[in-house]
């Protein structure tokens, strides 16, 4: 193996490792998240009106990160399939990301600038449901939680093939 396949290798392995210890810590994400729908839900069949929260999500993600890798010579030190796990695992996130920017981008512009007002603002008092506008909230919520799972979901499945690599 050549020098430069040798030290391409290692940085891939260490930052494969890093990967991994990032991918545990996520996985409590998705409960809190859940639990967090299940409530407004619960109160929200309930016939009570809770409160709407600004919709807040914040990433560092960089697609750049990965091409970056791929092109300094990622591409021949990977399998087939740990690149289609790769590919999988940004086409959820480039996905998910873009879905939950546009329900943050409703959110500063419907809840936001209306947080002062009285709750029979965001919902119909008499029906004791969200008003049209506002409807996007749970859908907000919910799309999180579908995000996170599927995050957890590609991400595993990129470790995976990690880690048969680096058996290899």
């Amino acid at each position: 193996m050549s020098r430069t396949r040798r030290s391409a290798t290692g940085s891939w392995r260490r930052s494969s490792g890093l990967y991994e210890k990032g991918s545990r810590a996520e996985k409590s994400t998705p409960r809190k998240k859940s639990d967090s729908v299940r409530n407004f839900s619960a109160r929200s069949d309930a016939g009570e009106m809770p409160p709407l929260h600004p919709y807040v999500f914040t990433t560092d993600y960089s697609p750049g990160d990965f091409a970056a890798l791929l092109q300094s010579g990622g591409v021949q030190l990977l399998d087939v399939e740990t690149l289609t796990a790769l590919r999988n695992d940004e086409s959820v996130i480039r996905w998910g990301l873009s879905r939950l920017q546009r329900y943050q981008k409703l959110s500063d512009e419907l809840i936001v600038p209306n947080l002062a007002q009285d709750i029979s603002f965001f919902y119909d008092p008499a029906a004791r449901k969200l008003r049209k506008p506002f409807e996007m909230y749970p859908e907000a919520l919910q799309a999180t939680v579908q995000f996170a799972h599927d995050l957890d979901r590609t991400h595993s499945e990129l470790l995976k093939r990690i880690q048969a690599e680096r058996h290899r």
